[in-house]
């Protein structure tokens, strides 16, 4: 099973509007260098699930289809867009990105924040498919382009 990167998107603090990048640097245990997840190990007691966080360009498709509306995939706020690769498969498996090695370890699933902030029924409409968290295991960039491969 395998996939591509479409996009990958960072956004420095909460709130702030996710930017598009050509690439971005992985940290192991921290998450993506410039991320508002990116977080110390200072201050993360066990291993923090959401270090990076990614979505399927097919499921942002069938919502948008489904509803009738153009949500843009950086408005799903996750950092990597990906296309043709199940990522709830993912879930408690290695896999690789490009030159990083990543670790699936919970369903990404859309929150009452998310829904407010784009007045979309994001809740209902991305249950069980609103994408993929991970644990960074290597250092490395990844990139625009890179294949997923499990």
């Amino acid at each position: 099973m395998s996939g591509i990167i479409l996009e990958i998107n960072l956004a420095s603090e909460l709130g702030q509007i996710t930017t598009a990048q050509e690439k971005a640097n992985a940290l192991p245990g921290l998450g993506l260098l410039g991320d508002r997840k990116c977080k110390s190990k200072i201050i993360i007691d066990s291993v923090y699930k959401r270090q990076i966080t990614f979505v399927e360009i097919e499921q942002i498709r069938r919502f948008n289809e489904f509803y009738g509306v153009e949500m843009k995939p950086s408005e799903t706020r996750r950092n990597v867009v990906t296309e043709g690769i199940n990522l709830n498969e993912l879930v408690g498996h290695e896999f690789q990105v490009g030159d990083v090695r990543m670790r699936g370890t919970e369903l990404c699933e859309p929150c009452k924040y998310l829904q407010d902030l784009t007045n979309l029924p994001v809740v209902e409409g991305y249950l069980n498919r609103g994408g993929l968290c991970a644990e960074i295991l290597s250092q490395g960039y990844i990139n625009v382009g890179d294949t997923i491969a499990s």
